[in-house]
């Protein structure tokens, strides 16, 4: 078996690119299927879960904002769990707005550029995290 180099991984990566510029805009689903279908095999995950943000402050004022001046506007779980209906996301949305948790906040504080997260990575504070209202 040949092993992948970067320059093979960056072929896959534009490959994807081109996949998802060649769907329709109107074919969303589609879209994430495609992307986190190639995502997971990469990184070896059984699920995603997407967040489009909006940025409605900056400055001073984003900085003193407890959504760092970003809003949540869309979000998509690759496999939804029984009774994720849009419904029921834009209801998480709006409370992940009003009371963002740990993870939320370390997600949004890092806003506008491309970046992932794995649990298990120890993107937060877990022992903190345990002791917060879930």
């Amino acid at each position: 078996m040949k092993k992948s180099t970067t320059r093979d991984f960056e072929e896959q990566v534009y490959e994807l690119w081109d996949g998802l510029a060649d769907l329709p805009l109107a074919e969303t689903r589609r879209s994430i299927d495609l992307l986190f279908t190639r995502l997971a095999k990469w990184i070896g995950a059984d699920n995603a879960f997407w967040v489009g943000t909006a940025r409605v402050q900056s400055g001073r004022k984003a900085k003193q904002d407890i959504l760092y001046g970003w809003r949540l506007r869309a979000a998509e779980r690759w496999h939804p769990l029984p009774g994720e209906d849009a419904a029921f996301i834009r209801k998480i949305l709006v409370l992940m707005e009003r009371e963002p948790g740990m993870p939320t906040r370390k997600v949004i504080s890092e806003a506008g550029r491309f970046r992932t997260y794995r649990m298990h990575d120890g993107f937060i504070d877990f022992k903190a995290y345990r002791k917060t209202a879930q």
